[in-house]
């Protein structure tokens, strides 16, 4: 069964979908990894070597994993919910009767899901309020000095 999270549209723009980004930290375990994203794990290397390698001279590796940046989607089904209950707070019993989540198909809800995600992506864009953080995966021991 398929849901709104498997929507293409849901996922990063096709054109970045393939590129890779990635990371660099002095070890495995940080829980937040702040040495920016690169394109490629050369360029974490060069980073490194340019930048840190002066503060963790004992360093013979760095830890390299891929960026995986957050995305988001707008669970329609909520946003219908919550109108439902808004009605029957202002309005009472007359608006018992509007259900419009009522008899609703997999296809309707991802219809609505791929809309509302859509304008609030197109909001955030506007607004320069995108997120920018990611998670860190597919983590690799690179060494970085000759021993």
């Amino acid at each position: 069964m398929s849901s709104f999270l498997d929507s293409p549209s849901f996922r990063v723009k096709e054109k970045e979908a393939d590129k890779k980004e990635y990371t660099w930290e002095t070890s495995k375990a940080q829980d937040i990894w702040e040495h920016g994203i690169f394109p490629s794990i050369e360029k974490c290397v060069e980073d490194y070597l340019k930048n840190y390698d002066k503060d963790f001279p004992q360093q013979e590796v760095i830890y390299v994993g891929e960026c995986e940046r957050y995305t988001f989607c707008v669970n329609g089904r909520k946003v219908i919910d919550d109108l439902e209950e808004q009605a029957l707070y202002e309005c009472g019993e007359c608006a018992e009767s509007w259900e419009p989540s009522l008899f609703k198909t997999m296809e309707n809800w991802n219809e609505l899901n791929e809309q509302l995600t859509k304008v609030v992506t197109d909001w955030l864009e506007k607004n320069y309020d995108m997120p920018n953080f990611y998670s860190v995966a597919n983590v690799v021991e690179v060494p970085v000095k000759l021993k």
